[in-house]
C-alpha cells in the first residue's frame, strides 16, 4: 500500500466525528452566544459559522503554515508556541485547547502504537502544548501535505460547531449538513486568501466571539464544559 493511500486512510478516521479529541465538550462560546440572543434563525447559524471560519483563517492557519515550514527546527517550534500560547487571552479556551492537544496524543498512540515517537517528542513541549500545534505537527510528521492538514483543520473546527449546535437545539441535523455543506464550499476561498501568513501576522478580528467565549464561565447552567 503507497504511503499517500495509509495518509488518506488515517485523515478517515482522523476526520471522524466518533474521534474523542474533547470537541464534543467544547462548544467554542457558541453556547454563551446562543444564551445571549444572538442567534434566532438558520441565518444566523450561518453568518455566526461563517465568522468563525474566517477567524480561524486569520488566527490559526498562519500558525499551522510557520508550524510546518519549521517542522525541523526545534527552538523555532519552541518560540512559536510560546508565541501561540500568549496568543490565546481567554482562559477558557486555553486550558481547553491544552486538553484537547493531551487527547490528540493519546489518540494517536492508540490508533498507531508507532506513533509514540511522535507524541513523546511533543510533550516535550508540555505547558505551552495547545490543540492547533499538536494537530499541524502530528500530521506534518506523517508526511500529510499543508493545505490537507489546513483544510481537515477547518473541517473539524466546522464539524464540531455543528454538533454543537445539534445538541444544543439551534438546528436538527439535517439543516446542520446543509450549513457545513454550504460552508464547506468556502474553505478553499479561505485558505487561498490568508495562505502567504506566517504566524506573527496572526489576528482575531470578531471580537464579539470572544465576549461570548469569555461570558460562557458565567452561564448559571450550561451544557458544554468551556
Amino acid at each position: 500500500m503507497s504511503q499517500n493511500k495509509i495518509n488518506m486512510i488515517r485523515l478517515y478516521q482522523l476526520a471522524d466525528s466518533t474521534l474523542p479529541t474533547g470537541g464534543f465538550v467544547f462548544s467554542s462560546g457558541l453556547e454563551s452566544i446562543a444564551r445571549l440572543g444572538w442567534l434566532r434563525n438558520s441565518d444566523d447559524m450561518y453568518n455566526y459559522l461563517n465568522v468563525q471560519l474566517e477567524q480561524a483563517c486569520t488566527a490559526e492557519i498562519p500558525f499551522i503554515n510557520s508550524l510546518v515550514n519549521n517542522i525541523e527546527c526545534n527552538d523555532t517550534l519552541r518560540k512559536i508556541m510560546n508565541y501561540y500560547d500568549a496568543f490565546i487571552q481567554i482562559e477558557e479556551i486555553r486550558s481547553a485547547s491544552i486538553r484537547q492537544a493531551r487527547s490528540w496524543l493519546d489518540i494517536l498512540v492508540e490508533i498507531d502504537s508507532s506513533l509514540k515517537d511522535i507524541s513523546k517528542s511533543l510533550l516535550s513541549f508540555s505547558g505551552i502544548l495547545h490543540y492547533t500545534p499538536a494537530f499541524t505537527i502530528s500530521l506534518a510528521t506523517l508526511n500529510i501535505k499543508l493545505n490537507m492538514i489546513k483544510e481537515l483543520y477547518l473541517y473539524v473546527i466546522l464539524r464540531d460547531q455543528i454538533s454543537a449546535a445539534v445538541r444544543l437545539g439551534l438546528t436538527g441535523p439535517t439543516k446542520g449538513a446543509g450549513i457545513l455543506s454550504q460552508l464547506l464550499r468556502r474553505t478553499e476561498k479561505y485558505i487561498n486568501k490568508y495562505s502567504d501568513l506566517e504566524y506573527t501576522d496572526a489576528f482575531r478580528a470578531a471580537p464579539m466571539l470572544e465576549i461570548a467565549q469569555a461570558k460562557h464561565h458565567e452561564l448559571y447552567t450550561k451544557l458544554f464544559q468551556n
